[in-house]
């Protein structure tokens, strides 16, 4: 399973919940951008350090990654440090002009000094830096400074230093599902199921470029009904509901596709799928409503029970129920 998105989306909205004596010390820095808990002991909080994927099979480094990522994921959030790696926190001018009285009245004097907000967000910056590079394995590291020096005009931050190495997972992750992805697209079950009987995260795994799983893959295809049912049958009702990239689960895409097979299987596993939304707050209802087909509108208003979502979801349906002129009908 993907560590929050695989870091993709890394949540900065936290949620109340009970005390864990193993939790990671939240350290709040409300009143200064630019924390610098230098005493943290990374070491301690992310025991596991990252391995080199060309050191071991990729299962095995896979669930190495996602424990030291989850774990350094935490801890750089326990310390009001996410902005960091996720961009949300802008890297302030080098420099700052100051003006001031000339002697004697005379003209206006401006100078450029250095700008302490930048030397405190520099000073943050590589301090998680440091962390990121402490919890690497040897083989791990010197990879990394490998490429830190190979494009190091673009690596000059804790923000770049992380998409590096999640962008590095990316291309593992997308190379090692290709054959699972190859017989999604060709329907082949028999290769499927040898796949998974191997890596039985698979099932669930995205397993493409938008973070498709083998399933999406599946009901996009025209010849992919066998496989689809089959996958359905192996997945956990939850399984269902991963989406790619765009919020889109696979029912979202059956609903596009026309897939009314596939949309029954899923709908009766499931019964919250036709109620997800896409980042962009559209269901699967939305969907076949876009598209005009009415066999698809029928199934999924049956599964909701001719109720439409509230506010803005529920308005765009009926505009492309009408645009479409199903609606009323």
């Amino acid at each position: 399973m993907p560590i929050r998105s695989r870091f993709a989306h890394l949540d900065t909205d936290t949620k109340e919940e009970k005390s864990d004596p193993n939790e990671v010390p939240l350290i709040k820095c409300e009143e200064n951008p630019y924390p610098y808990p230098e005493n943290l002991k990374v070491e301690e909080l992310v025991p596991v350090k990252l391995l080199s994927p060309y050191s071991v099979d990729y299962v095995v480094w896979n669930k190495n990654y996602e424990e030291w990522g989850q774990k350094m994921l935490d801890v750089i959030t326990s310390a009001d440090l996410l902005g960091f790696i996720n961009g949300t926190v802008q890297v302030p001018s080098r420099t700052v002009v100051t003006s001031v009285d000339g002697p004697n009245g005379g003209d206006t004097i401006h100078e450029e000094r250095e700008n302490e907000k930048y030397m405190a967000w520099k000073r943050s910056d590589a301090l998680v830096q440091k962390w990121i590079m402490n919890r690497l394995t040897g083989a791990m590291k010197r990879r990394s400074m490998l490429a830190l020096l190979r494009i190091l005009s673009k690596i000059q931050t804790a923000k770049d230093l992380w998409e590096y190495i999640t962008e590095m997972e990316q291309r593992l992750r997308i190379n090692h599902y290709l054959p699972l992805h190859k017989a999604a697209i060709k329907g082949d079950w028999i290769t499927v199921d040898n796949f998974i009987q191997k890596d039985q995260d698979a099932v669930r795994a995205r397993i493409t470029v938008n973070s498709e799983t083998a399933l999406i893959v599946a009901v996009k295809m025209v010849g992919g009904k066998n496989l689809v049912k089959s996958l359905v049958e192996k997945m956990k009702p939850d399984d269902l509901a991963i989406c790619d990239n765009s919020g889109r689960t696979a029912l979202h895409w059956a609903a596009g596709f026309g897939n009314i097979e596939a949309a029954e299987l899923l709908a009766d596993k499931n019964k919250n799928l036709p109620n997800m939304e896409t980042h962009f707050k559209e269901t699967p209802l939305f969907y076949a409503a876009e598209h005009g087909d009415r066999k698809m509108v029928d199934l999924l208003m049956r599964v909701l029970d001719h109720k439409l979502p509230k506010d803005e979801p529920g308005f765009r349906i009926l505009y492309q129920l009408t645009h479409s002129q199903l609606f009323g009908k």
